[in-house]
């Protein structure tokens, strides 16, 4: 997995309103990060993980409405 696409597909997600797709790549991000893997390039794993868990809360309200 690249962390770093991943990253960018759930932000590129969020802009386009895509809430799900936004939700299922953060999620797929926070995953690969419990499991040890590392970082997108210039962000910390603790920023990485905070980032993730923020996209998948705001997608995941804007789903329901």
């Amino acid at each position: 997995m690249d962390p770093t696409a991943c990253l960018d597909l759930a932000i590129g997600a969020l802009l386009d309103s895509d809430w799900e797709a936004a939700f299922e790549h953060a999620c797929d991000l926070l995953t690969w990060l419990n499991r040890g893997g590392f970082p997108p390039t210039g962000v910390e794993a603790h920023d990485a993980h905070d980032l993730a868990r923020v996209i998948m809360c705001k997608a995941a309200r804007k789903e329901r409405l």
